[in-house]
């Protein structure tokens, strides 16, 4: 899994001009025939710009000319925004190859034409930076399972290893749901906390500050409480988060069909075989020991605070800043983010025999459709009866900042 791309917030914000679409729409009246309606308001990439015309690319790939006359009027709006009532007035010459535009307009004879009326302007520069916003705050942001969803009040309790998570959502947190068999972001669609289940997978982003569990005083992410417990709870301030439901799978290897992308694996907790499908899209990984010791040591310390027992000390160490998985000591991190790290395997690289962790959806005939696998775990799923479930391994890399389980984005 690799860091997010440009293509997966535009998928985002594709959903931001949506709504400046249907913004328009509603504005003007008469309210025009709903074929006329969708030739006249076109989105898309400016490909090519002179002085009485421009070309669009849309989101659907397809080309739309669009006729500048002296009547139309320009106005920009910051990117993201889906508020009409926000933008400032422009000029012709503010347009650039590059710029998102909206286009309001007529539609002629000829299909794939506009006179356009008013663009409304998104440049992309603005675009790169709120990119790059975003960005930075999935790379800092968290997530595991879902344990509790209260709709009233809007806070979700999440389990991310030792860690809760109190993940507080507000009226302007962006909430969207991944497709039942997809990790790609593009593939996401706004949903609700309605649609938020206990079991599933959430990842988020917001400003966050710790608070330790035994004592309820606030610290600094990253740092140990008063007790130096590192079972403490994660309040968030939700800017937007991200669901889905997926099967988790952790065992042994027992056959391996890499020509067929197929592996067998002896779930666990089960004792069955399990049958799991590997596509181009599935992110391979394997962790390094050091860290997947630690790993193991979190998740008994967590058996163990559950069952009463009083947890030892938390290491301090620091990441000595290379950003490699296996620099950082200490018991912080994010399996998560650890792994949008580590370099991308092949099937043919597993072994017979060896443990895995897996997520994926629901694939024919009971099997397990893989986004992402992760091998060298033997120690994680030794300390854990729950086969390693509580790592909350995630199918996708948003909180390490990335696109798709399979870096296709």
């Amino acid at each position: 899994m690799t860091v997010m791309r440009t293509g997966c917030v535009l998928a985002g914000l594709l959903l931001s001009w949506q709504g400046v679409s249907g913004a328009a729409q509603a504005a003007q009246t008469p309210a025009p025939a709903a074929a006329t309606a969708a030739a006249s308001r076109q989105i898309g990439t400016i490909q090519t710009l002179d002085a009485t015309s421009l070309v669009l690319i849309t989101d659907k790939r397809e080309t739309v000319s669009v006729s500048l006359t002296g009547e139309t009027k320009v106005v920009q709006l910051a990117a993201g925004s889906t508020d009409l009532k926000t933008a400032q007035p422009g000029a012709m010459t503010d347009l650039a190859v590059g710029d998102r535009v909206l286009a309001i307009g007529s539609s002629t004879d000829t299909p794939g034409t506009l006179i356009a009326r008013r663009l409304v302007l998104m440049k992309s520069t603005d675009i790169a930076k709120r990119h790059e916003a975003e960005q930075a705050g999935w790379q800092h942001g968290s997530g595991g399972i879902v344990t509790a969803v209260d709709a009233t009040t809007g806070v979700i309790t999440v389990s991310a290893g030792a860690r809760t998570l109190t993940v507080v959502t507000h009226p302007s947190t962006i909430i969207r749901r991944y497709a039942p068999n997809s990790a790609r972001f593009e593939d996401a669609t706004k949903s609700s906390l309605a649609e938020l289940h206990v079991g599933d997978q959430l990842r988020v982003r917001g400003e966050r500050a710790s608070v330790a569990a035994s004592t309820g005083s606030s610290v600094p992410m990253g740092g140990s409480g008063p007790s130096g417990d590192p079972s403490r709870t994660v309040e968030i301030n939700a800017e937007e988060i991200v669901s889905g439901s997926f099967r988790h799978l952790s065992g042994t290897v027992q056959t391996i069909n890499a020509a067929a992308g197929q592996l067998t694996v002896l779930d666990a907790k089960t004792k069955l075989p399990t049958a799991v499908s590997v596509s181009s899209g599935t992110a391979i990984h394997e962790l390094p020991p050091e860290v997947a010791s630690r790993f193991a040591a979190r998740s008994k310390v967590s058996g163990a605070t559950s069952a009463g027992a009083a947890a030892p000390p938390r290491s301090t160490g620091k990441s000595d800043g290379s950003g490699s998985p296996g620099s950082r000591s200490g018991g912080g991190g994010d399996l998560a983010q650890i792994v949008s790290q580590l370099p991308a395997l092949t099937l043919a690289d597993l072994k017979v025999g060896e443990a895995v962790m897996a997520v994926g959806g629901d694939g024919t005939a009971g099997a397990v459709s893989a986004i992402t696998i992760l091998s060298g775990v033997e120690p994680i799923l030794a300390a854990s009866p729950k086969g390693g479930a509580e790592m909350a391994l995630s199918p996708w890399s948003m909180g390490g900042g990335g696109d798709t389980a399979g870096g296709s984005q």
